[in-house]
């Protein structure tokens, strides 16, 4: 049998489900909650864990390590965009808007054209009347019916599972635009897409730049080489073999160093 027939009956193979368990975070505290974190890979931070330990004192009951996970997953950064939620405190004054205020900020003073954005899936701009070649029912034969066309746009952030593993965090990215482009609304055709990167310098081997500088990455994370080498062959992959044809996609490098300096607890100014 060849090594792709065998890679292929994994898919066919059974597993036992686990059990639940249960962690005893009322009787062992944070002490548990910690073990459980390192052993599920979950990657709480110690406020999350705090918060989960309140809540279920509160709930007097120890939570499950599925009940775990699931927050784990949808409090994440990847889905809550908690850094471009987070408040702005500048010299100890609270900033009036979040990151994501002042992306929507465009949104909010330009309404016009725009039906739908950051309610759904994807955003939906206002588009004209065309005409679709759909079967008709009572004809039981196809024909043209015209209909208002709008456009729908969707973007895909996958930063960290292409830092991770370049090829299937690119592929995985386009895979998730189209998804929700089939979501918004009643659903929407996917017609075409792009990929982009934005990466630190590239560093070719036997062909370093004087201006390229070398600051250390963990081991987890893969070079920004190797994200250009395989990151957009997996985004322009998942895209045309999906029938989404990926026709555009960009690439930029920069790597700068800011010096910071701490003037008071909690206070740091660009210099």
């Amino acid at each position: 049998m060849l090594l792709h027939d065998q890679d292929a009956q994994l898919l066919f193979q059974s597993q036992t489900p686990k059990e639940l368990r249960t962690i005893p975070v009322l009787s062992q505290g944070l002490e548990a909650l910690e073990q459980a974190n390192a052993e599920l890979g979950m990657a709480l931070s110690q406020k999350e864990m705090e918060y989960l330990i309140e809540n279920f004192e509160a709930l007097k009951r120890d939570p499950t390590d599925a009940e775990l996970m699931m927050f784990a997953q949808a409090n994440s950064e990847h889905c809550r965009h908690k850094v471009f939620n987070a408040d702005w405190i500048i010299d100890g004054i609270k900033q009036e808007h979040t990151l994501f205020d002042m992306i929507k900020h465009t949104y909010k003073s330009f309404p016009e054209g725009i039906l739908s954005a950051y309610k759904d899936n994807a955003a939906v701009m206002t588009g004209g009347t065309g005409k679709w070649f759909m079967p008709d029912s009572e004809k039981k034969s196809y024909s043209f019916f015209e209909d208002n066309i709008h456009s729908m746009m969707k973007v895909e952030t996958h930063n960290h599972p292409t830092a991770i593993s370049p090829f299937p965090g690119a592929a995985t990215g386009s895979g998730g635009e189209i998804r929700d482009e089939a979501a918004t609304g009643r659903g929407a055709t996917p017609k075409a897409g792009l990929t982009g990167f934005v990466v630190s310098h590239l560093q070719i081997p036997d062909f370093t730049q004087s201006w390229e500088k070398s600051i250390g990455r963990p081991d987890r994370i893969a070079s920004s080489m190797e994200i250009m080498m395989e990151g957009p062959i997996g985004g322009a992959s998942f895209n045309n073999e999906f029938g989404r044809p990926n026709i555009l996609g960009f690439f930029e490098h920069l790597k700068t160093r800011i010096n910071f300096m701490k003037t008071t607890p909690g206070d740091i100014t660009n210099q």
